[in-house]
């Protein structure tokens, strides 16, 4: 088995980026976050309402998803 790169926390709930793949992997998640958050305020004109809340959520799940699941395929079972 190669590598993990992240393992689960010693304290609380989740994974915790171990190897450079994974602080990678979480560095490119919060950049394409903010990036794309930034773009979407800059270039998709939302109408007042709920849709300046919503709209960029629908960028933000699937990418939020995509990276959990990278990091649970990637995640070691924290012996050793």
């Amino acid at each position: 088995m190669q590598r993990p790169w992240f393992r689960p926390k010693r304290l609380g709930y989740g994974t915790a980026p171990a190897t450079w793949e994974g602080w990678g992997v979480t560095a490119l998640f919060v950049l394409l976050a903010v990036a794309g958050i930034a773009l979407i305020k800059q270039f998709v004109p939302l109408p007042a309402g709920p849709w300046r809340v919503f709209g960029p959520l629908l960028y933000l799940i699937p990418l939020l998803v995509l990276f959990c699941w990278v990091a649970d395929r990637h995640t070691g079972d924290g012996e050793g």
